[in-house]
């Protein structure tokens, strides 16, 4: 594969691949003005070679983890410091990882998977950060990189007093892309793409993968709404930081309700959903 990157008109998200790196790079925009919901689209960088045959899919379409029960509630015990500075902000990302990884190392061994949690959330300045899978530019807040099994984190747009809620649904979403690594989803995804001809239908094919990212997310948080403290508002909004977008309403926040309410992964195949469920 051709190293390359890619980024949308809007500057949302940036996808980096590597030789050898055969996990996308998923990336987020940081927050600017009061807390706002992470807008997450995806773009895939397609492969040198076509192939010439469709993928199987059942890594995507029957994976087991769909069936391997709900996420554990844990004891999350999270830092209180105000989280302005790197070191605050990134020991806050990583403890919440730490509660990820208790809620979810049960469900991935039922499902008869090996479990490894992320080797590390990197912090992040302003100007681009390297990686195996490409740069981080500033106006990104967080990807999660495959071939290190570590998620760079874009602290500076985060440190803000508050803003708690937010970096927990962004770690959450990328542990979901963590899952997908885990579970083969990754590798799936990826043949799926390459597969797939046309600009509108790829588009299809990222978005069921972000948002299968986002229910997981949802999951986790749905099963431990009182270990992270999660006000009100959050739970109403299922987990999510808030509705300033319009990504917070129509399928997009259904995704979120399906992982939320079920508290697992059984409702987040995106794979065998109609494509009006996903865009």
């Amino acid at each position: 594969m051709s190293t390359s990157l890619v980024r949308l008109a809007n500057g949302v998200l940036a996808v980096g691949l590597l030789a050898g790196c055969t996990t996308p790079v998923v990336t987020e925009s940081a927050p600017s003005v009061g807390p706002r919901p992470v807008v997450t689209t995806v773009a895939r960088t397609p492969s040198s070679y076509k192939v010439l045959l469709p993928p199987k899919d059942d890594g995507l379409l029957k994976n087991r983890l769909y069936g391997a029960g709900k996420v554990a509630g844990v004891k999350c015990v999270l830092p209180t410091d105000r989280q302005t500075s790197e070191r605050a902000m990134v020991r806050y990302a990583t403890a919440f990882i730490v509660c990820l990884n208790k809620g979810w190392e049960p469900v991935v061994k039922r499902a008869g998977y090996d479990f490894s949690p992320p080797r590390a959330v990197y912090a992040a300045p302003t100007g681009p950060t390297s990686s195996q899978c490409g740069e981080m530019e500033k106006d990104t807040g967080a990807f999660y990189c495959g071939a290190e099994n570590g998620i760079y984190f874009n602290w500076p747009g985060y440190a803000v007093e508050g803003f708690g809620p937010s970096v927990q649904f962004l770690m959450a979403h990328e542990y979901g892309h963590h899952l997908q690594s885990l579970t083969g989803m990754a590798d799936g995804y990826g043949e799926r793409y390459d597969a797939t001809v046309g600009a509108a239908a790829q588009e299809l094919v990222t978005e069921r993968n972000e948002m299968q990212a986002h229910c997981f997310a949802a999951a986790f948080l749905g099963a431990n709404q009182n270990s992270v403290h999660m006000s009100r508002v959050h739970r109403s909004n299922y987990g999510h930081i808030g509705t300033g977008s319009s990504r917070a309403s129509g399928n997009f926040r259904q995704w979120l309700k399906r992982g939320f309410t079920g508290k697992g992964p059984a409702g987040c195949n995106t794979w065998t959903a109609p494509a009006a469920q996903i865009k």
